[in-house]
């Protein structure tokens, strides 16, 4: 749908509104009397991203996994200790910048029978609490 504007032509001023998928002409309103001016659809502010509110602290990062947190770090996976260790030699884990890359060692710990949520983990922004600040 779309929003419309009517303009009287004679004094420009806007006497109604309609959404329409386009122009309808009718008694009062016709086309040589007044003008059916589309309003722009309202865009949304995109969200500016500061990265080093997405840099978390490591602990908080696997406090993410839930219920999971302690038999993945248990795990004996050569796979899931890879990601493990991969994750602990940094001093923290950039969320949006490697998203990627975190995408894919959450998506091979899922596949090892863990159901962790891809989303929980990387969609939801750091709080105060996790955010690193080296």
């Amino acid at each position: 749908m779309k929003n419309f504007r009517v303009v009287r032509k004679s004094d420009g001023e806007t006497v109604y509104r309609y959404s329409n998928a386009v122009t309808v002409e009718w008694n009062g309103f016709e086309f040589s009397t007044h003008d059916h001016v589309e309003e722009p659809a309202e865009v949304e502010p995109e969200e500016v991203i500061v990265p080093a509110e997405w840099y978390m602290n490591v602990g908080p990062f696997y406090d993410r996994f839930g219920m999971y947190k302690i038999p993945i770090l248990a795990s004996s996976d050569s796979t899931v200790q890879a990601i493990i260790k991969d994750a602990s030699v940094r001093k923290y884990i950039d969320i949006k910048g490697r998203r990627a890359e975190l995408t894919q060692a959450i998506q091979l710990i899922q596949s090892k029978g863990y159901p962790i949520s891809l989303e929980a983990i990387l969609d939801v922004k750091p709080n105060s609490e996790e955010v690193y600040r080296g």
